[in-house]
């Protein structure tokens, strides 16, 4: 429970298995106003708020949070809905309806927010990571996560930035290693045909290639048979051959 000004900044933090009675599974709010950042809030239960419950003018902010999972009565309880303005940013908050057909019962819309499941790895087993297919992956705002840079760590002390923006909740989830397969024979005399590199991406994305002498080999993709690559032998030489896959969302 939060009393009376209180106002804690709670950050990459998991509440969850906690029960209250009657209100407030999770978090009770009495003339308190705090801030929820990165945080999941997950396999709680209350009758009256088995997320939140807020009382008596609190304005919590719930920012790039995930709420989701928790039983009972209502999620969230604003007792009074003119004093009590929870703000939701960036944020998974079941039953809201996102920011694309908001519940105004749950408090103030602040913009990019969602509805769906969050597709934790195994909630079961309290295990609150995020699948490679959850729609939190890179649905955070970096600016909402106080002093955010390439050192800070999650919940689990994995980097927390890991892809363009960062992820909703506790739990950054870790970009899969990818492997590209080396082109088997690049030995060719000047002469040849064209070479179809062929390589290859564990993660069966499209590999491109550069070439790093292009007087001496060309990479380049032939339009006139499906935008195929390929290396045009300019001349005789030694050359390297650059192979790349950015990667995707996982």
């Amino acid at each position: 429970s939060n009393w009376d000004d209180s106002n804690p900044v709670l950050v990459n933090v998991l509440l969850s298995n906690n029960t209250a009675s009657l209100e407030g599974g999770a978090i009770y709010n009495f003339m308190s106003s705090p801030q929820l950042i990165n945080t999941v809030i997950s396999g709680n239960d209350a009758l009256d708020g088995s997320a939140l419950h807020n009382n008596f003018g609190t304005a919590p902010q719930i920012l790039n949070s995930i709420i989701h999972g928790n039983t009972g009565g209502t999620v969230i309880v604003n007792t009074d809905p003119s004093a009590d303005i929870p703000v939701y940013k960036h944020s998974l908050v079941e039953g809201s309806g996102g920011s694309s057909a908001w519940e105004s019962a749950f408090g103030v819309d602040g913009g990019n927010n969602i509805a769906i499941a969050p597709q934790f790895t195994d909630p079961d087993a309290g295990n609150y990571t995020l699948q490679m297919n959850s729609p939190a992956i890179n649905a955070g705002d970096n600016t909402l996560f106080p002093g955010l840079d390439a050192n800070t760590k999650d919940l689990t002390g994995n980097p927390r930035l890991s892809g363009v923006a960062i992820d909703m909740g506790a739990y950054e989830a870790q970009g899969l290693a990818q492997i590209i397969d080396p082109i088997s024979d690049m030995v060719r005399e000047y002469g040849d045909a064209d070479l179809e590199p062929g390589a290859t991406a564990s993660s069966g994305l499209a590999v491109s290639y550069s070439s790093a002498d292009h007087t001496i080999a060309e990479a380049y993709q032939d339009a006139a048979d499906g935008n195929k690559w390929k290396i045009k032998i300019k001349k005789a030489g030694t050359v390297t051959i650059t192979a790349s896959q950015p990667g995707g969302g996982s």
